[in-house]
């Protein structure tokens, strides 16, 4: 049994138009109220929250010595306290060309964004012909995409901050607690 070109043109209008209502679905779908997060409702004791300072790297002036890695504890005058592998650390901030803050993550799921990433340009399968030009725009986009999402939001010191500024961003911003002893 053969389809008449007529009857093969109304199936591909019917299925196109089946298409497009589907679009149109999903674009009004996409339109609807999204369930918000609310502090109110939330008790804090549930709240993924970590209360830490920021990680910093800590370049030396003398550079046989190689940098410092850990927790920033707090920021003085003069000189700040870090948490690294030796434990708690002071150190002159003389003695620190720069520090360099991983302030945090661009993206909280980046397994989730990069999976949605490396698979967009596929989709592009369903532009027919048009594939051939849309296929590389999207590896266009999408391989900047996927470096941001796997780096981290940095700032460095003095270059990009003050010392007050870099206290802002320590577990104590005001300093050690009093009674506090550090070995």
């Amino acid at each position: 049994m053969k389809i008449k070109p007529k009857e093969k043109g109304r199936k591909i209008l019917a299925l196109k138009r089946t298409f497009g209502i589907i679009m149109i679905i999903f674009l009004f779908n996409s339109c609807g109220t999204q369930k918000q997060f609310s502090l109110s409702k939330t008790k804090p004791a549930i709240l993924p929250e970590k209360v830490t300072g920021t990680v910093a790297i800590v370049y030396l002036e003398n550079k046989k010595k190689r940098p410092l890695r850990g927790e920033l504890i707090a920021v003085t005058n003069q000189e700040i306290i870090l948490n690294c592998e030796q434990g708690l650390t002071k150190m002159p901030l003389d003695s620190c060309s720069h520090i360099k803050l991983l302030i945090s993550k661009a993206v909280n799921n980046r397994s989730a964004l990069t999976a949605w990433a490396v698979a967009l340009p596929f989709t592009t399968v369903i532009h027919g012909l048009i594939s051939a030009y849309t296929f590389p725009l999207n590896v266009i986009v999408v391989v900047p995409t996927i470096v941001a999402i796997n780096s981290n939001y940095k700032a460095l010191y003095p270059d990009q901050m003050s010392k007050e500024v870099l206290a802002i961003f320590a577990r104590f911003p005001q300093g050690m607690p009093e009674g506090f002893k550090i070995n």
